[in-house]
Formats: structure tokens, C-alpha cells, sequence
């Protein structure tokens, strides 16, 4: 965790100073470099903490269950920063590791469902969530076990008659203090076309995950793949909506 710092902004060194009113200076060459790796380091030094439970940084606490776009582009590392952007603080349940840049995908493996399981009781035991932001799940054993996770903390909730005391079941080592917010982007057709979650997963996505969700934003392709139809015009886009 980086703590705040009451050192100064580092000095440009003399070659890269601002120029005198009458004169011009380039940087000298090498000192640009250097001086930029001197200013992240200070911008680092000078971020607040970042690490630990709600009470510890006394920021809501957001999961995202997504798969890692090493292109930073997409997945879990766009969501970190919009948590942080917004003054939460994000946890990660990454369902796939993907080699990508930002001209397309070279390659995508699936977390299996232990994996997936593991993360969510370690992060349920610890730092639970106010929200959860549900992305790319990639295959039927990642949605399984996030839809069981999401049915035992309904369950739970319900059984202690409202959202005081609401826990995730067997995942919780203690209580969630409320019952988190669903959100889903269901990531299941590439911009090529290309199906990202086979039907075995498309259909426990249907009945474990989307009735549990409270509020689902599906593009076009995904409405169409989840409806299993196709959608042309603007009334049948509400109608869509409507059903969904």
C-alpha cells in the first residue's frame, strides 16, 4: 500500500528547466526519461492507501467478476480504475486470463471453477462487497459457481428476514453488513462475432445469474443471443428490454 507523502514534487534537473523568457532549451538527451520515471515515482509515493477491508480504507467495496484483458482495455483492469475513479474500492474474481493488445485477441484460458470458488471465499470471508459488476465469465464452471454464490446470499438475506445481517451462505466466514448490488455486462458475442460462452453456459447464465442481477446491459448481439432472436427494430429493442 502506498501511504500519503509530504515530499515535494522532484526538481527538473538543469538540462530540462523551463527556458530563460529570451532564450530556447531542449532536453538533454537521456534527462527527459529520467525525469518522467522520477515524477511517476512521486505521483506513486503520493497516492492515499489502497489496500485493505472497508473499515480499513473507508471506501464501499465493489467486486468485478471478469476476465484479465492484458491490454488494460477491457475486463477487470478497466474496472479497477472506474472504482477507483469513483472512490471505491475494487477486488477482482478473474474468470479467464487473455493475451490481448488493443488490435485483438491472441489467446484466452478459462479459470476453472475451483479457482473461481476459491476467490470467492477468500474475498467473502473478508472484504464484502456493496456492489458486484458481473463482466466476461467465459465457461459453464465459472457461472455455476457465481450463480450458487449469488442463490446463498439470497438465501441468506431472505433468512434474516431483510438485508441487516445478510450473509453469502457458506462462502461468508461473517456477515455482509447488506446485500450487495448485482450488476451484469454479459460478455458473450466478440466484435468479430464470435461466441464467447458456449450454450451450456449461456443457459445456466439464464437461470443461476440474470434473476439474481439488478441491472442487466446487454449490447445488441447479447440481447439477441439471450433472447434467441432477433431484434431489428426500435419496438421490438423495448420489447427486448421489457422481457429481459
Amino acid at each position: 500500500a502506498f501511504r500519503s507523502c509530504s515530499r515535494e514534487p522532484p526538481a527538473r534537473c538543469g538540462a530540462c528547466a523551463p527556458p530563460s523568457p529570451g532564450g530556447r532549451r531542449a532536453p538533454a538527451t537521456g534527462c527527459r526519461a529520467r525525469c518522467a520515471s522520477r515524477a511517476r515515482m512521486y505521483a506513486l509515493l503520493s497516492l492515499p492507501a489502497i489496500v485493505g477491508t472497508s473499515a480499513d480504507v473507508g471506501r464501499p467495496i465493489v467486486w468485478s467478476i471478469a476476465g484479465s484483458d492484458s491490454g488494460g482495455g477491457a475486463g477487470v483492469q478497466a474496472d479497477l480504475l472506474t472504482c477507483h475513479s469513483l472512490g471505491a474500492h475494487g477486488c477482482t474474481v478473474v474468470t479467464a486470463l487473455t493475451a490481448q493488445n488493443s488490435v485483438g485477441v491472441r489467446h484466452v484460458e478459462l479459470a476453472s471453477g475451483d479457482s473461481v470458488r476459491a476467490t470467492l471465499h477468500a474475498l467473502a470471508a473478508d472484504l464484502p462487497p456493496r456492489a458486484i459488476k458481473i463482466g466476461m465469465l467465459g465457461g459453464e464452471a465459472s457461472v455455476l459457481e457465481v450463480g450458487a454464490f449469488l442463490a446463498a446470499a439470497e438465501a441468506a438475506t431472505e433468512e434474516a428476514g431483510g438485508a441487516e445481517g445478510a450473509a453469502a451462505g457458506a462462502y461468508a466466514a461473517r456477515p455482509f453488513a447488506a446485500s450487495p448490488s448485482v450488476v451484469c455486462d454479459p460478455v458473450l458475442v466478440s466484435s468479430s462475432g464470435a461466441r464467447l460462452l458456449s450454450e451450456e453456459g449461456l443457459a445456466a447464465l439464464r437461470s443461476s445469474v440474470l434473476p439474481r442481477c439488478r441491472l442487466l446491459t446487454p449490447n445488441l448481439a447479447e440481447a439477441e443471443a439471450l433472447l434467441e432472436r432477433r431484434i431489428t427494430t426500435a419496438a421490438e429493442a423495448e420489447a427486448a428490454a421489457v422481457e429481459l
